[in-house]
């Protein structure tokens, strides 16, 4: 297995995000020696690269070292993204599905007031390839031309909603997110405080 770090700046989010694009092997990942927590993975990209989504709640402030190991690249690529949010009080729903074709879509039933849609998205084509939310994701930061990271930007629905995404051109595709609610029901959900996705690469 090949491992490595690098140093992230939580400002001060009370989550962390981790986005990791590695091989087959999921990838075990610390944030300042603390275990992060796997949302999902899935193997539905390109010569079995995955994407895996990991997070965890209230990390170190400040600057810390994110330590990924337990992968493989073989003749693959590995890449991490990290991101902080506030105002998190927790997982609700999971989800981890996979694809192909133009269309990104699961659907999950929140049981909590005021959740945000917090994940990744994967593609195994890149160049030219975009990305549009057509429900219930509306942000997407860029990590890579095959990685964003996702979010609603805002609290979703109460009980059953579909979250989908419509790609540009059509390719396999992972989507893995969890619905997170905010850490009192009168807040109006969590709020990214710090966007700042890390690239790490072997080849």
């Amino acid at each position: 297995g090949i491992s490595l770090t690098y140093s992230f700046n939580n400002v001060a989010g009370n989550m962390l995000i981790v986005i990791a694009y590695t091989d087959s092997n999921t990838p075990a990942i610390t944030y300042a020696g603390v275990s992060m927590t796997k949302i999902g993975s899935t193997v539905a990209m390109v010569s079995n690269q995955q994407l895996s989504v990991f997070y965890l709640m209230n990390p170190a402030t400040g600057t810390n070292t994110v330590s990924c190991t337990g992968f493989n690249t073989a003749n693959q690529y590995a890449r991490f993204f990290t991101q902080s949010y506030t105002g998190v009080g927790g997982l609700d729903q999971p989800s981890s599905t996979g694809g192909s074709g133009t269309t990104l879509s699961s659907s999950v039933t929140t049981t909590k007031a005021n959740e945000w849609v917090i994940g990744g998205v994967g593609s195994s084509i890149g160049g030219s390839n975009t990305i549009t939310g057509t429900s219930n994701l509306t942000t997407f930061n860029k990590g890579d031309v095959i990685v964003y990271s996702a979010d609603s930007n805002g609290t979703v629905t109460l009980g059953s909603i579909t979250v989908s995404a419509s790609l540009s051109g059509s390719s396999n595709w992972a989507l893995i997110y969890g619905t997170f609610y905010p850490i009192t029901p009168a807040n109006q959900g969590a709020k990214i405080v710090n966007v700042a996705p890390m690239r790490a690469s072997y080849y």
